[in-house]
Formats: C-alpha cells, structure tokens, sequence
C-alpha cells in the first residue's frame, strides 16, 4: 500500500519546483509559505537504504526514486479515485507545471485547478483555485498546458448530509469562490482576463459566467486575504490575493493556459455551451469539453467518455497500476 502512495507522490510532485501540482481533495495551501512541499513518501527516499532497513523505516522503491530525481520534461501522469468519480492530472516542464482534478466537490479544502512556476522550492509562484476553502463542485477538463473549468453553486451530498443547507441559502453555505495567487505574480488586469507572468512563465486566465446557455466574459474582482475573517482558511493561510467571481451565479469558470514568456499570447478561446434535457455540455472548440447530467435536487454527475472505472489508478511514465496493483512490481 505505501508502495502505491508512493508512485503517486513522486509522480504528481514537481522535483525542481518541490511541490505536488495536480488537483486534490483536500489541501491546506502550506505552499503560501514557500519550501519545499513533499509527501512524506518523498521525504522517506532521501533516507539511507541501509539505514532505513535496520531501523524498519519504510523507503520507496529505489526506482521510484531515481525515476523522481532524473525526471524527463515534458511530463504526463493521470489517475484516479477506486470508488469515487475523482479523476486528476498533472503536466510539468522543467520549470513550470499545471495540475486538476474533476468529478464534482470533495472536500472544503479542495484544489480543482493549479499552476506553478519558478527555479526552487524557496523561489516558485502558485495560482489555484480556489483560493479559500469552499465546498462549490468543480468539473475540469486538461490537455497538458491548458485547462477548461467550470464550477458551479448547485447542492451537493456534502451539504445535504453535513452542513444541512436549505436550497435558498446554498450562496451562504458556499461562500466567495475565487482564483488565489501567491505574492510575486506580476498581474496584468486586462478586459476580462488575467495576464499572470513569473519565473519566464505565462499563465492566462480567461473567467466566464454560464447562464442558460450563454457563456459571457466577466471581470473578477480582487481580495486581498489576510485575515482569518475573510473566507474560510486553515489558521496558517489567511495572506495572499484571490480575484473572486460575482456571488449571485450558479454556473462560472475559466479557461486556462500556460505557456513560456516567449511565446505570443494565446487568443481568447470562444466557449459554447449546449443543454439537453437534464444534460449540460461546455466546449471550447478544441480538445477541452465538459459534459454533465444534472439532477434536479443537485449531486450533478460528470459524464466521461471513457468508462472511469475501466481506467487505470495511475498511469505515467513510469508506472501504470491498475485495481488491485498496490505494489510497485520491482523495488
């Protein structure tokens, strides 16, 4: 089993940046503190093998390990939950990367959407979302360097089982959802875009609203947190900026792009949204699409065009582990 949580770390951390980029279910933004910010597992691979046997100290596979520290850009992996329709991905280059996940809410600590950028773990820029904690669903379809999210204020399990929200307060229950940004992003404010540029990296961010079946650009409106009174925060997060999408949608997201410095600035993609029935489809007119059954009552489903539990657990360029393969076959 700590075989499989390991091949999982050090597949989904970036090794120059030290720090995981892919979307997750419950993450406590400790990267706002800068450092290196590595699994345990990875922490455990810089133990000496002798050493670590003697003493009974679990060590990662040697391979793993080594396949971690001389990592090939680009970079690709893929997983998945067991049980739950919890799809994530990660994208990294030598000094930059992109990570999501999809399927809907999991937990208040949730990360749907990341990029990073930088030369080390002391010397690295993050933007996430969202940026405080908040239980809103997040459907998120990535190729590589380019993202398509769409979030959305429509009841969930978790509010139906815990928080118990009546349908008139959902905005309450869900609060701000917004896009967060450490300090040193250089951030150019255009009509309706971010212009996010660090470490000769660039990331555009393009926000939207969905209503009915028109998707319109919006303009997000910038917080600066550093309070624990402004949003809900682990007690040690409460200080970076966040640019917050209008309170009163259901529907809202963003398209997502990151490219070197060098490169011209990407076009403002054009986003068609289509509803069938109790069907919602979102396309960006290339290969990032979202397609979800809404039920009436909320606990909306994501609809894949794989079977997602046909799929792999994880698959990169190292390892594929399908259900029931919790050992790295040659350590």
């Amino acid at each position: 089993m700590l075989d499989h949580v390991s091949v999982i770390q050090h597949a989904t951390t970036h090794p120059r940046l030290k720090l995981t980029v892919c979307g997750c279910s419950r993450d406590y933004r400790r990267f706002l503190a800068g450092g290196p910010r590595e699994g345990r597992c990875i922490e455990a691979g810089a133990v000496d093998p002798a050493a670590a046997s003697k003493s009974g100290v679990y060590r990662p596979p040697q391979t793993v390990v080594d396949a971690y520290r001389n990592r090939r850009f680009p970079y690709r992996v893929e997983g998945r939950a067991t049980s739950l329709r919890f799809r994530y991905r990660s994208w990294q280059n030598e000094r930059s990367a992109l990570g999501s996940m999809t399927g809907g809410n999991v937990f208040w600590q949730q990360i749907h959407c990341m990029a990073a950028a930088g030369d080390g773990a002391d010397a690295r820029d993050v933007v996430f979302m969202p940026g405080a904690y908040t239980i809103a669903n997040g459907y998120v379809s990535q190729r590589d360097n380019r993202a398509l999210c769409l979030f959305s204020r429509r009841p969930n399990p978790f509010l139906r089982t815990q928080k118990f929200a009546a349908d008139g307060d959902m905005h309450d229950a869900f609060g701000d959802y917004g896009i967060g940004l450490t300090a040193d992003w250089a951030v150019t404010a255009k009509a309706h875009r971010l212009n996010l540029t660090a470490y000769g990296q660039r990331v555009t961010i393009d926000p939207f609203l969905v209503d009915g079946t028109d998707v319109q650009p919006v303009t997000l409106n910038p917080i600066r947190r550093d309070s624990l009174s402004q949003g809900r925060f682990h007690r040690t997060e409460a200080d970076m900026t966040e640019y917050v999408f209008p309170g009163s949608v259901e529907w809202f997201g963003c398209l997502v792009e990151m490219t070197p410095l060098d490169f011209p600035e990407p076009d403002r993609a054009r986003i068609a949204c289509r509803r069938e029935e109790s069907r919602l489809h979102l396309d960006e007119g290339g290969e990032l699409r979202l397609n979800l059954h809404l039920n009436s009552t909320g606990g909306d489903i994501e609809l894949y065009e794989t079977d997602w539990r046909t799929l792999p657990l994880l698959d990169c360029p190292e390892q594929t582990l399908q259900p029931g393969e919790l050992v790295v076959p040659e350590r």
